[in-house]
């Protein structure tokens, strides 16, 4: 009913043509598309995201990978939200264990504080997915911290067994519903947040005997998958490899309702007059890397001026000039009788004078000690 309905506000939107994509389907094609040549032949894309588990069955022919609609199903509700459920209930245990449980009750009845601590919970499950123990410290909403709890990886898989084994039974049937020996997947790819558990991949290893293969891009394979097969259907080739004599069946929920005693006729959809094109052309590769922005042109802006400094060797040749000065005019007044009555006084005036210009001008140093020595205390 969902996809009805958006296929009615796409069309009512001016879009000529709707199709539909799984996401494990989308995954499938980029994984597809990437590892075209590769010595395999079809793969069972699982994808175990946030909230729901979506499987389809990808196969690779001549012209390109190929997504199977009849091969594609999925369940509600048994991801990495029911995951969180269950690391938060057995963190919860633990506080109430410890003699917390008023405290803890009146945070669950307090808006927003489960929100808030769920952050905390989910970047934990995503430490247990690489650590083997995590300490947890949660605060109330009133700001009191609660005593830490570490919560052990083998705990928290044991809490998701019962939905790691439905999860893994419905891709054990799956791959059982396939009749064609052809079609037979030789591995599993997963895709999707909650695939990084390491139990995931056990379960469904254990379940079906096959593979588990991971995806370097698996954050962006859905939406990179969609834009390939678009460019692809619509773009390049006048049909897609992907299109099959039997109709495409959407995800099924876990429980799903019985089937009617007689099959339904499936009313074609409507097809709108294919764009010309011009030729065929092959399968596109990965996406390119958009451009990077030219920088701008800086020789075209208008330069700031530089800021003047004083000229430090006109500075330094004035003080030069000034000593000298200073150092005649004392010599002087010594040389006609005026020094006999306050030698000490030129003297220590000089003295002082030197020392700072010494300070001051590090480099004039030989030429200010050489006139004190020569001038006043050698005679």
């Amino acid at each position: 009913m969902q996809c009805e309905q958006l296929r009615e506000a796409a069309l009512a939107a001016g879009l000529k043509e709707v199709e539909f994509l799984t996401e494990p389907q989308a995954a499938g094609l980029k994984y597809g598309w990437d590892d075209i040549g590769a010595d395999w032949q079809n793969a069972l894309v699982v994808d175990w995201g946030g909230g729901t588990l979506d499987m389809a069955l990808i196969s690779q022919s001549e012209q390109g990978p190929v997504a199977h609609g009849r091969y594609c199903k999925g369940i509600r509700r048994n991801g990495g939200e029911d995951f969180d459920d269950t690391l938060f209930q057995i963190v919860a245990s633990e506080i109430r264990t410890a003699g917390y449980e008023q405290m803890l009750e009146a945070d669950l009845d307090s808006p927003g504080w489960k929100y808030n601590v769920y952050k905390q919970i989910r970047t934990a499950k995503e430490d247990l997915s690489q650590q083997n123990a995590r300490k947890i410290t949660l605060v109330s909403h009133e700001g009191k911290t609660y005593p830490p709890i570490t919560v052990a990886r083998e705990t928290f898989e044991r809490g998701i067994r019962s939905r790691l084994e439905e999860g893994a039974a419905l891709a054990k049937d799956l791959i059982s519903s396939i009749q064609e020996l052809s079609l037979k997947p030789s591995f599993i790819l997963l895709v999707g947040g909650s695939s990084k558990i390491p139990a995931v991949g056990s379960a469904l290893k254990q379940a079906t005997g096959l593979e588990c293969r991971t995806f370097d891009e698996a954050e962006e394979a859905v939406s990179l998958g969609a834009a390939l097969y678009a460019h692809m259907l619509w773009g390049c080739l006048e049909t897609s490899p992907s299109q099959e004599a039997s109709p495409e069946i959407t995800p099924q929920p876990s429980e799903s309702p019985q089937p009617p005693s007689e099959p339904s006729p499936v009313s074609p959809q409507p097809q709108a007059e294919p764009i010309p094109q011009p030729e065929p052309q092959p399968i596109p590769g990965p996406l390119p890397e958009p451009a990077a922005p030219s920088p701008p042109n800086l020789s075209s802006q208008p330069k700031p001026a530089p800021e003047t400094q004083p000229s430090s060797s006109k500075s330094g040749c004035w003080k030069v000039f000034g000593f000298l000065l200073l150092a005649g005019f004392l010599f002087f007044l010594i040389s006609g009788g005026i020094g006999d009555l306050l030698p000490w006084f030129f003297q220590l005036v000089v003295a002082l004078f030197g020392a700072g210009y010494i300070i001051e001008n590090p480099k004039h140093a030989p030429i200010v000690i050489f006139l004190i020595i020569k001038k006043f205390w050698l005679g």
